[in-house]
């Protein structure tokens, strides 16, 4: 019995290590933020509520959003999640 008890935590282990290496990438990765006028590169942990992101054709999202005005004449937008959260 201890011996899968210690062969769960250590693959529970392993996954929330590689959980925390894919959330570092991501949060890391930049984004381009518009910011009093001006479009700058941020990374995406530095984005905050109410800054306005740019986001180019068939690119990833670095945060959460809601999508004011895709560039689509038809005013379509694709969207694929990474993530998907469960609340019961």
């Amino acid at each position: 019995m201890a011996f899968i008890f210690s062969l769960t935590a250590a693959k529970e282990a392993a996954d929330d290590y590689f959980r925390y290496k894919a959330d570092k990438k991501a949060n890391e990765r930049p984004g381009y933020v518009i910011r009093h006028g001006v479009k700058m590169t941020t990374a995406s942990q530095d984005i905050s509520v109410g800054d306005l992101v740019d986001l180019e054709n068939n690119c990833e999202a670095p945060c959460d959003l809601v999508i004011l005005k895709p560039s689509d004449e038809n005013g379509g937008c694709f969207i694929q999640v990474l993530y998907t959260i469960c609340i019961f």
